[in-house]
This record gives C-alpha cells, structure tokens and sequence, in this order.
C-alpha cells in the first residue's frame, strides 16, 4: 500500500517497523476493541487491554525481527545491548477508543541514542482514518492515505481568520490567558494534534502541565521538525522516558506568543 517513492527513502530499521506495523494492522485494529481496565501502567495511569496486548506485540515482533535496543512504552521497558532506543505509545487517545471517539494514534519513534534531538524516524498511524504520516530526519515528511495516495508535508499556516490551539492537558488560570489568543481544543490525542499542526489544521500545540511523556511525542516531534513546525520541547526529568513539555506553532509570532507565555508559570 506504500509507495515505491516512500519506500526508497526509508532505512532497513525504518522498514521494519513500518512493516510490522502493516503486517499486525488488523491484529491491532482487533486489540482496540478490548477495553477492559487490567491496571495502571509505569506512571499510575489507567491501563487497557490493548494498551498491554498491542504493546507487549509491537515488543516480540521488534525482539523477533533483531532488534538490540531499548524499547520503551508507558505499560513496559525492555532495556537493550545498544544506544539504540525506540518509543512507542500502542494507542495515544486511550480513553478516545475506549469510548469510541474516533481520535486516536499509535506513535513510534526511532533514536539513535538516548537524548530526543537523535530521533530520527517517526510514526504516526491515524487508526480510524487509516492514514499515515512519517517524518524521515533529512528526508522530509510525507502522509500516505487510506488509499495509498502520498503527499509531502510542508508546514504553513493557510487560515488566519481564526487561531485554533491544541492545549492538552492544561488546565488553571492559564487557559483564559491562551482564551484571549485564540480557540481552545482538547483532541484527547496529542499526536493527532502535532500530525494536524503539520497539515495546518490547528495553528498550535500548548502543553506544559508536565503531564505528557516522551513516548506520547516521540514519533510526532520528527514530523513537525521535517514539515518545518518551529517547536520547543521541555524535559521535566531523567527518566528513560521522561515527562515533558512541548509548545509548537506553524505561525513564528505565535511561537512566540506561546513561548513568553510559558515564562509565567
């Protein structure tokens, strides 16, 4: 269903997470239907069936398929013989497909070591959709849709009559701050948002609440850096997979805007 176009750009590590990913499709598509609650995940958060069942899958078939790095999600950690690391959140919108919201994602992405700014593949599969946006660092950014049509993705904004803001888990006096900026929106799947920045759908991404994880980003931040989205990420500690922050705009006053604006917490 890939184009040859994107395929020849992709890397022998890159192709084997894309092929996993298309090999277990329906196996995963089957999994999001399983929504019984069987615990809390490393950071005491509700975990679902198919957080843990599409997880501990993605983990075999990497292991299977060779892979000596770390693997790291929010249900496991799976430490590696190399620097190597891959994250990945099986499904970003939990509580979206528990409830049969239509927006959720599962993320991946590729580094070369430990620190983020060695990120340099990621994925993002728009479940309900079918679609596919993957940032390749140095190689672009490109969507693949249901129907295998491809496109590359370069980051403007197109409509200035409204400001649309992506604010995560923010909450506080700072919303009615970001209020007076523009439109407010809560996807419940931050890499849904990041991916529709990139198109231009919203015009940001505000979320410094310390809530989200590396592995909620990871896949999303080489997309907004190959399609050209100017993005500050916040590391809140050092773990392997840390709490952070990002703010990101495709509109540089705005980036800026958002910036000063995170000074005052």
């Amino acid at each position: 269903m890939f184009p040859d176009l994107v395929l020849d750009k992709l890397y022998s590590h890159e192709r084997m997470i894309l092929n996993i990913i298309v090999s277990k499709k329906y196996d995963i598509i089957a999994d999001i239907g399983k929504t019984r609650v069987v615990g809390k995940n490393l950071f005491g958060e509700t975990s679902r069936e198919f957080d843990e069942n599409i997880s501990e899958m993605l983990i075999l078939e990497l292991k299977n398929r060779g892979f000596e790095g770390s693997i790291v999600t929010e249900e496991k950690i799976e430490i590696g013989k190399n620097e190597e690391r891959i994250f990945i959140d099986p499904v970003d919108g939990s509580i979206n497909a528990a409830r049969g919201v239509p927006i959720y994602c599962l993320e991946i992405g590729y580094a070369t070591r430990s620190d983020f700014n060695a990120l340099e593949f990621g994925l993002v599969w728009d479940i309900p959709r079918d679609e596919y946006y993957m940032g390749l660092r140095g190689r672009g950014c490109y969507k693949i849709n249901a129907r295998g049509r491809f496109s590359k993705i370069i980051a403007g904004r197109w409509d200035y009559d409204d400001t649309v803001i992506e604010i995560g888990n923010t909450s506080g006096d700072i919303t009615e701050k970001l209020r007076k900026m523009g439109t407010l929106r809560k996807f419940g799947s931050i890499a849904f948002s990041m991916v529709k920045l990139a198109e231009g759908n919203i015009d940001a991404v505000f979320d410094v609440s310390g809530k989200l994880k590396l592995t909620d980003i990871a896949g999303a931040l080489v997309i907004l850096k190959e399609s050209g989205v100017k993005y500050k990420v916040s590391i809140f500690d050092e773990n392997i997979n840390p709490r952070v922050g990002i703010i990101a705009s495709t509109d540089k006053s705005l980036f800026q805007e958002l910036l000063s604006l995170a000074t005052e917490l």
